[in-house]
């Protein structure tokens, strides 16, 4: 296993964040720490996966967005939920929406499809994805260390933290897929019952 991390790892991190990329930030950054990979770079390519997969995001929604939003509804709650975050805090919604667990796949897709200007995301894209990849990837090294030392009390082989970290993120990432389907659900049945009395879902009126 050493080898293939050692081997791919940097890759992997790269494609990881470009999709989303939290637990694959933690993963190389726990490797690091183990001495598979050096954080700096995980950091490094981390920075970049996130603002290129942010920016293509970005231009999906600006080209795309009405139509992929007609043809997949379940999107709206999120949409929804991004829209009014972006219209009251803006640039600190664009700083800070990779640290909200639940809308950071969705954001910059709905920032693309806002009046926010393509120049303007791209430079707040650049600083928060350097801020996201420095601040998660120390974190994690940290995290490293201390599974480090916790597994070698129990004289447990180092290269299973990376095994704890990635069943962890998946059960995560399971458990918050099944939260959203049932909220959208939710909201969906609202949606379409507010619609039958000419109202709107979010307007508690």
């Amino acid at each position: 296993m050493s080898e293939l991390v050692a081997q791919y790892g940097y890759l992997a991190v790269l494609i990881g964040t470009i999709f989303e990329g939290e637990t694959i930030l933690v993963l190389g950054a726990v490797a690091a720490k183990l001495g598979y990979l050096k954080i700096g770079l995980v950091v490094l390519v981390a920075w970049i996966g996130s603002f290129v997969g942010d920016q293509a995001y970005f231009w999906i929604g600006r080209l795309y967005g009405i139509r992929l939003l007609a043809r997949w509804p379940s999107w709206r709650m999120r949409v929804h939920r991004v829209t009014h975050l972006l219209e009251k805090y803006d640039t600190w919604f664009i700083l800070g929406f990779r640290f909200v667990y639940g809308i950071r796949s969705i954001s910059p897709f709905v920032i693309g499809m806002s009046r926010i200007a393509a120049w303007r995301f791209m430079l707040l894209n650049l600083i928060a994805a350097f801020l996201w990849a420095t601040a998660l990837g120390g974190v994690s090294f940290l995290l490293g260390a201390v599974m480090k030392t916790v597994l070698a009390r129990f004289e447990v082989v180092e290269h299973y933290a990376i095994v704890i970290v990635a069943a962890a993120g998946i059960l995560l990432w399971i458990a918050h897929l099944v939260r959203t389907r049932q909220r959208t659900e939710q909201y969906l049945e609202t949606e379409e019952s507010a619609k039958k009395v000419g109202k709107s879902p979010d307007s508690g009126v």
